[in-house]
């Protein structure tokens, strides 16, 4: 007990010096001084919080002005023709092909175990940036007929939706004329392809929509929304007699095209930022 108290009574002295040494320092100060050391740290602080807000407003302008620099705009090339190129009565095993090419399957059913019948769809990219792209993911393909004279009584409209299988980006290549060709693989069921066969074109334009992203060198990312009216220029067996080879080819020659740019970022902040 005796400890106890010369414990406390230790320390109550230690914190009466301690004190009396703070009211010896600041008898000895001028009040003068005091506020201007105040003021100059106050000045201080504000004059970093200032330089960090400037500093990022020039990092987020230098950013702008990089990915403005560096966005891919596309539309569709209106020279080259696109086409979609029918392999009758061939099964594909996409599972195996999704690694080479973007693999999109419809969404009206369920394609069993890997294994559908299929056509490429190619179209014919443009490129208006100065960095082409050198990546690209599709995202949703919708295919569909629209009648050219609206006049003509109501037909059968063809009307399919595609998603892609794996969200990955797959490789594209480009020209000298920044035409950048693009062929992915579309899986349908046996009742899609028979439709899609044998539909009724004549007098019929085909609308393609396309959700999709590109990438270049520089690691931006740009995510479009692009809309193509095509003329059906014509339809014509491309095959071969080997085992597997027939196939058939309708020819889209552009009639009109409409793109937007959704959003462009860098890859690393790309998800964040698009809201996914």
């Amino acid at each position: 007990m005796i400890l106890y108290t010369k414990i406390i009574a230790l320390h109550m002295l230690v914190y009466l010096k301690v004190l009396e040494i703070i009211r010896v320092i600041f008898s000895n100060i001028d009040l003068g001084d005091i506020a201007s050391v105040l003021a100059t740290v106050i000045f201080g602080v504000l004059g970093y919080r200032y330089t960090k807000i400037q500093d990022k407003k020039v990092d987020e302008q230098n950013k702008t002005e990089r990915l403005a620099k560096y966005q891919s705009t596309i539309t569709v090339d209106d020279e080259a023709t696109s086409s979609i190129t029918l392999d009758i009565a061939t099964w594909h095993n996409y599972e195996t092909i999704n690694q080479y090419k973007n693999v999109l399957v419809t969404t009206s059913k369920e394609v069993i175990n890997g294994l559908a019948y299929a056509f490429d769809f190619k179209i014919m990219f443009k490129c208006f940036s100065d960095v082409l792209p050198s990546m690209i993911r599709i995202k949703e393909i919708n295919m569909y007929d629209t009648p050219i004279d609206q006049r003509d009584r109501p037909t059968n409209q063809l009307f399919l939706t595609f998603r892609s299988k794996k969200y990955e980006f797959k490789s594209l290549a480009f020209d000298k004329r920044k035409i950048l060709p693009m062929t992915c693989l579309c899986c349908i069921t046996k009742e899609e392809y028979e439709e899609l066969r044998k539909h009724d074109y004549n007098n019929k334009n085909m609308n393609i929509q396309i959700f999709f992203e590109v990438k270049n060198q520089f690691n931006v990312i740009t995510e479009l929304n692009l809309r193509a009216v095509f003329n059906i220029e014509d339809s014509r067996d491309v095959g071969t007699d080997s085992l597997g080879g027939q196939k058939e080819q309708i020819n889209l020659k552009l009639k009109e095209a409409y793109s937007n740019i959704n959003h462009t970022d860098e890859e690393n902040n790309f998800l964040k930022n698009s809201g996914r």
